[in-house]
């Protein structure tokens, strides 16, 4: 019973959902950090303002690896899929970047695909559409538009746009697989 955090402060901290303590801190980042995502049982990853994705064994604290530069811009939001074994990144670059981790090894973590927002404008938020959280078709959020990004051909396969006239900075499935309805 654990929860993660992050913060404009450029700490991750690792709290007991028992008692409300905090259990770890994780420094590494320079600037804030928005992003967090849990990989397995013992390795998370971690983005922000510094443009970089880290890795990070939860039991010692220390980071295991760093992909420096892997957006041009700060990364808002990340989500992995163990299913196809592929962590999203989406950046104020105004791009999402599917990386591949089918090796099992953080450390041969490589690009797989960047997509490009047909609305050319930042990417903001992700929630998986299809496959219990862990699908192949990925709902992204930007500054008031939506698109669906196909995990397995790295291509925008349905826009939406104009929903909102400002960022769209959190999604969230509610119900069943919701791949085929937007």
């Amino acid at each position: 019973d654990q929860l993660l955090s992050c913060s404009q402060d450029g700490t991750i901290r690792l709290w007991s959902l028992n008692n409300g303590q905090q259990i770890k801190q994780f420094n590494g980042h320079e600037e804030g950090v928005y992003g967090l995502c849990k990989i397995d049982k013992s390795v998370f990853v971690s983005s922000g303002d510094d443009k970089s994705l880290k890795f990070w064994n939860m039991e010692s604290g220390l980071c295991i690896h760093t992909i420096e530069k892997a957006h041009s811009d700060m990364i808002w939001s990340l989500l992995y899929s163990a299913t196809n074994q592929v962590l999203i990144s989406a950046s104020y670059d105004n791009t999402i970047k599917v990386w591949d981790l089918s090796t099992g090894e953080v450390e041969k973590c490589t690009l797989k695909f960047t997509i490009n927002n047909p609305f050319n404008t930042e990417c903001w938020s992700l929630a998986f559409l299809d496959g219990e959280n862990d699908g192949s078709k990925v709902l992204v959020g930007d500054a008031g538009n939506l698109f669906i990004v196909d995990l397995k051909t790295g291509t925008c396969i349905k826009k939406v746009k104009e929903i909102y006239s400002e960022r769209v900075w959190k999604l969230a499935i509610v119900a069943g697989d919701t791949s085929n309805k937007i």
